[in-house]
């Protein structure tokens, strides 16, 4: 009964259904051009200095508090493996 199935399946793929194939290449076409345009006009992350900052502190203090006596939570589990 399995095998039948795996011969159907694979008379399937042989016989080839153009439509599938096409709709495929086409999302993945357009999934890498949006991707690549996400890509180019990206610009760096607005807390990144904020987050080099934490990793510092969680390296010299053992916690993500900024020198305003400020507890930096947000990415703080980045922080702590980022540490050295």
């Amino acid at each position: 009964m399995i095998r039948t199935r795996i011969t159907d399946f694979r008379q399937g793929l042989s016989r080839g259904d153009s439509r599938f194939e096409l709709l495929f290449i086409a999302v993945t076409a357009i999934a890498l051009v949006l991707r690549f345009v996400a890509w180019h006009r990206s610009w760096t992350q607005i807390d990144e200095p904020a987050s080099v900052l934490a990793i510092e502190m969680v390296a010299t203090k053992g916690i993500p508090l900024f020198p305003s006596n400020v507890l930096y939570l947000q990415g703080a589990f980045f922080s702590y493996l980022a540490a050295p």
